[in-house]
């Protein structure tokens, strides 16, 4: 089917929406063409089947370790925020670089 976007003032679909819609498509078809691929071929099927079960047991690893690191990145804000240290960094940020004083730094 044939789709056609008017790119005018005050439409929704704007360049960089129609990038992103293009991009999510892309996705889809990827995964479209990796299950046609896992269907005709076993070893590929085999493949795809031991990624997915490698990436679904690690996804708790994965969620545990940004949680940690997210408590982390907060302790050291809350810690260090309006203190002399980060004060310094406001005035000269090349002589006195902490980047964990700005959310910003990051």
């Amino acid at each position: 089917f044939i789709c056609t976007f008017q790119m005018g003032k005050g439409n929704i679909m704007t360049p960089q929406n129609l990038r992103s819609v293009a991009a999510l498509a892309t996705g889809c078809l990827w995964a479209r063409f990796i299950s046609l691929l896992k269907s005709t071929n076993v070893e590929i099927a085999v493949f795809v089947t031991g990624v997915i079960t490698v990436s679904r047991r690690l996804s708790a690893f994965v969620m545990a370790l940004l949680v940690i690191l997210l408590c982390f990145a907060q302790m050291f804000f809350t810690v260090y925020q309006k203190t002399e240290r980060c004060n310094l960094y406001d005035e000269d940020p090349i002589k006195n670089f902490f980047p964990f004083c700005t959310v910003k730094g990051g």
